[in-house]
């Protein structure tokens, strides 16, 4: 009977162990998920700021950043090719004003 008692102990003491053990993992793994959906938060926060949107969180999908994405680059794209043409413009101007200047005479 001792025998059996000092086994049933033994195998208490080893599932208290492994329960501590699970716990403290368990613990870790809480925090982690806390200190990510921190992070997210913060990410979300910083879009909202630079986008000057307001959003609820997760309210939209990979797609929609992703065709967000292709709108701004095409809206830049666009600015850029007027800079462009402006610039063009521009550098033809003084060469039309000097065409003038010589047929003046």
């Amino acid at each position: 009977i001792n025998v059996h008692r000092d086994v049933l102990v033994a195998e208490e003491k080893a599932a208290e162990e492994e329960r501590h053990k699970i716990a403290v993992e368990l613990a870790e793994r809480k925090n982690k998920v806390k200190n990510l959906k921190i992070k997210y938060e913060s990410l979300v926060q910083k879009n909202k700021a630079s986008n000057g949107e307001v959003e609820t969180v997760g309210e939209h999908s990979q797609a929609y950043y992703v065709i967000r994405a292709a709108q701004e680059r095409e809206e830049l794209q666009r600015k850029g090719d007027e800079l462009n043409a402006k610039i063009i413009k521009s550098e033809k101007e003084p060469v039309s004003y000097t065409h003038l200047r010589a047929h003046e005479t």
